[in-house]
């Protein structure tokens, strides 16, 4: 977990290389995907990014649900982070 924003981040992943986009990965149990996403976003996990010089980050929802035993996910690509707060 990555302290950032308004509560923790599942996971971040921060590449070296500038050419890559940051992912942000927010995990459900028994939820939907698009609720993980939305915290993301609510929250604002991304702005411990804010100084990646990279290219956008990548949100991603993942939920999985335990009586089907199937994940279902959701995958947004945001090119500039600043367009996410707004």
């Amino acid at each position: 977990e990555l302290p950032a924003g308004e509560g923790f981040a599942d996971v971040a992943l921060v590449p070296l290389s500038r050419l890559h986009p940051a992912i942000i990965i927010e995990l459900k149990r028994e939820g939907d995907p698009q609720k993980a996403l939305d915290q993301i976003k609510s929250r604002r996990y991304d702005s411990v990014l804010s100084r990646h010089p990279g290219r956008g980050i990548v949100l991603v929802g993942i939920a999985y649900d335990a009586k089907k035993e199937r994940h279902r996910c959701v995958v947004e690509r945001v090119p500039d982070y600043r367009s996410i707060w707004k």
